[in-house]
C-alpha cells in the first residue's frame, strides 16, 4: 500500500468518507478551520440495555463490547447512504445531507427502522439480550465542517437541528418507544412512513411548542393489530386535548391495556390528575419539559 493510499484510508478510518470526499474535491481549503451551512436530516443513537456485567468489567472488554454493536450500527447507516459524524462512547451521531442524498429524511427512518429491527440482532452477536437502539431523528438546516485548532482538527457536525435530535433521544426516556421525530421530519416522511404523534411539548431554552412523532414502521408494514392501536390511541389525544379527560382516561388505559402500550400510560397518569384538578381556561395542550 502506498503512502498515499495509506494516508487516504486512515482519514476514512478517523474522519469519514465525507471528510476524504472533502479534502479529494477541495483540496487544501478543506483542511482549514471552519463549517459550511448545509441542511437535511440528523440521526441520534444511544445504545441502551448494556448489562452491568459489562459496568463493572474491564474497561477493554467494555470497548470491545461496544465496537461489536458500532460495527453493527455503522453497516446500517452506510446501507441507507448516512454518514457518521462521531461516535461518543455508547452514542452515534449520523447526518443525511440535501445535496448529497435525495430524500433525506426518509432515509434517516428508514435507517431508524433497521436499527430498531436489529436488537436481536446485537442481542445474538453480543450474547446478551436486551440490547436495544433509542434514537432520535430531526431535519432543518446544520453545519458540516472542521472545528478546533488549526493543528488539531475535528470532522463534525453542529446547530440546532444536531441539538435537537440529541435532546429528543434524552426526552424518549420518558416515552419509553423506539424512535422519536420531530415535526420536520414527520412532513417528509408522511407519504412513505406510518407515525403517530406522541405530544406536543415546550422543552427549555427552546421557544414556541414542539410537536414530536413516535417512528412506528414503513407505509404497507402497519399490521392491523398496530392500526388499531393507533386509531384508538389517536381518538383519546382528541378528546384530551378538547379537555374531556374523563372520557379519553377510559381510552388510553384501554389502550395501555389491551396493547401494551407504555405511551398511553403517560397520558393515563395526566387524565387522571387533570380530571381530578383541571388546568386554567390558558391550558393549551403543552407539556412543558424543564430539563
Amino acid at each position: 500500500m502506498t503512502k498515499k493510499k495509506l494516508m487516504q484510508k486512515a482519514l476514512r478510518l478517523y474522519a469519514g468518507e465525507e471528510a476524504v470526499s472533502r479534502v479529494l474535491s477541495l483540496g487544501n481549503i478543506a483542511l482549514e478551520p471552519g463549517v459550511i451551512k448545509t441542511s437535511g436530516t440528523v440521526l441520534y443513537i444511544e445504545l441502551t440495555g448494556m448489562p452491568q456485567f459489562w459496568v463493572q468489567g474491564e474497561l477493554s472488554e467494555l470497548i470491545s463490547f461496544l465496537n461489536k454493536a458500532l460495527d453493527q450500527i455503522f453497516n446500517i447507516i452506510e446501507k441507507q447512504s448516512g454518514c457518521i459524524a462521531h461516535f461518543d462512547g455508547d452514542t452515534v451521531l449520523c447526518f443525511w445531507e440535501n445535496r448529497s442524498v435525495k430524500e433525506p429524511a426518509i432515509s434517516a427512518c428508514c435507517a431508524a427502522l433497521d436499527l430498531i429491527g436489529s436488537s436481536e440482532l446485537l442481542s445474538k452477536i453480543l450474547q446478551v439480550s436486551g440490547i436495544r437502539c433509542r434514537i432520535a431523528i430531526s431535519s432543518g438546516v446544520f453545519y458540516i465542517g472542521n472545528v478546533g485548532a488549526k493543528q488539531r482538527l475535528k470532522f463534525d457536525i453542529i446547530g440546532e437541528t444536531v441539538n435537537l435530535g440529541i435532546r429528543l433521544c434524552s426526552i424518549s426516556k420518558m416515552y419509553d418507544n423506539s424512535a422519536i421525530i420531530c415535526e420536520e421530519t414527520e412532513k417528509a416522511v408522511q407519504g412513505s412512513m406510518n407515525s403517530r404523534q406522541l405530544d406536543t411539548i415546550r422543552v427549555f431554552g427552546r421557544g414556541g411548542k414542539l410537536d414530536i412523532f413516535d417512528l412506528v414502521s414503513l407505509k404497507g408494514n402497519l399490521s392491523e393489530e398496530q392500526q388499531l392501536m393507533i386509531n384508538l390511541f389517536n381518538r383519546a389525544q382528541s378528546l384530551f386535548k378538547n379537555r374531556q379527560f374523563t372520557d379519553a382516561l377510559v381510552l388510553f388505559e384501554e389502550c395501555a391495556t389491551k396493547y401494551n402500550d407504555n405511551i398511553s400510560n403517560i397520558f393515563v397518569h395526566r387524565c387522571r390528575i387533570y380530571a381530578k384538578d383541571p388546568p386554567p381556561d390558558t391550558w393549551d395542550g403543552i407539556y412543558k419539559i424543564e430539563t
